[in-house]
C-alpha cells in the first residue's frame, strides 16, 4: 500500500476477515490508520506463508508457523500476531533513515504489453522515516489478538 500524497490520508479499515463471525478476527473492531505524508506501508512479500520460514531463518526471527490460527478458509498471508510483528520489525530493523532506498514497481503498466510478468520501477525515494505499526482495535477488551 502506498500512499504519495503530499497531505495525511486518514483511513477506516474493516479487517478482511472479520466477517467470519465465528472465527479468529471476529473479535476485530474497525480501525483508523493514519498514513502520513508520502508514506508506504507493508513490505507484502514478507507476510507470505510461503516465505515465512525462509526469512525466520535467515534473520533468526522467532516465526513459528504451528502458531498460525486454524482458518475455515484459504489464505496465503500469515495471520497471528507474533509473527506478523517479528517478520514486520526483523525487516524495518534493517531500513536505516536517511540513508534506504525504497523502490515502487507496478506488475502491469498501461501501453505496455511486453512486459512478460516483470515488475516495471515507476519510482525511487529516500526513506526519511519508519513508522511503527498499526494494531487492529478489538470489539472486546476480554479477546486477545490473533
Amino acid at each position: 500500500m502506498t500512499f504519495m500524497a503530499s497531505f495525511e490520508i486518514l483511513q477506516e479499515k474493516v479487517h478482511p476477515y472479520a466477517w467470519d463471525k465465528e472465527g479468529p478476527h471476529a473479535h476485530f473492531a474497525a480501525t483508523t490508520l493514519r498514513h502520513p505524508p508520502y508514506s508506504a506501508a507493508v513490505p507484502f512479500s514478507w507476510m507470505l506463508v510461503e516465505s515465512a520460514q525462509q526469512l525466520a531463518e535467515e534473520h533468526e526471527l522467532d516465526v513459528r508457523l504451528e502458531r498460525e490460527p486454524k482458518l475455515r478458509f484459504k489464505t496465503q498471508w500469515l495471520q497471528e500476531r507474533s509473527n506478523q510483528k517479528a517478520l514486520l520489525d526483523g525487516f524495518a530493523d534493517h531500513i536505516k533513515p536517511e540513508q534506504s532506498l525504497v523502490f515502487f514497481y507496478a506488475k502491469h503498466v498501461p501501453f505496455v504489453e511486453d512486459s512478460g510478468g516483470r515488475r516495471i520501477i515507476i519510482g525511487v525515494g529516500r526513506v526519511l522515516h519508519v513508522g511503527s505499526s498499526t494494531e487492529y482495535e478489538y470489539e472486546s477488551k476480554s479477546l486477545g489478538s490473533v
